[in-house]
């Protein structure tokens, strides 16, 4: 990973919000590595948001509410763990974890959403966008 003061490599190049600023890179936390298990399935589906955070800080400064915005419409939170439950899979090793529901309205299709979260000081992480395919609507009886 090679670093300079606005921007990250690690396999793809990151532009932080802060570029310009006098806060800088130190500050603000970073999201890496973010998968949806599954990453399709009918609307109602229960998906696990895995992620890697890093803050310079520490990750005790990080707020672990995770941030979604659905086709830049649809705000949802998501609270995250990294205590080896919760759809986590390992305690204390910085990837972290939580649960979401797709809405049951939701058309089939792929949908794109932007995830961010914030540190205690208020600075908020990199965007990283993720894509979730529905594949119909959940059977009902």
């Amino acid at each position: 990973m090679t670093r300079t003061r606005n921007w990250i490599c690690a396999g793809a190049l990151w532009l932080f919000p802060t570029l310009g600023s006098p806060v800088g890179m130190a500050d603000v936390p970073v999201i890496t590595n973010l998968v949806l298990v599954p990453g399709s399935g009918p609307a109602g589906s229960q998906v696990v948001v895995r992620l890697h955070l890093f803050d310079r800080q520490g990750i005790g400064n990080i707020v672990p509410i995770l941030y979604e915005v659905r086709e830049g419409i649809e705000e949802s939170r998501v609270s995250i763990y990294d205590d080896g439950r919760h759809g986590d899979l390992l305690p204390n090793d910085d990837f972290f974890a939580g649960r979401m529901t797709i809405p049951l309205n939701i058309l089939p299709g792929p949908h794109w959403f932007v995830v961010y979260l914030f540190d205690r000081d208020g600075h908020r992480s990199n965007l990283l966008i993720d894509e979730f395919t529905v594949t119909g609507f959940r059977k009902t009886i």
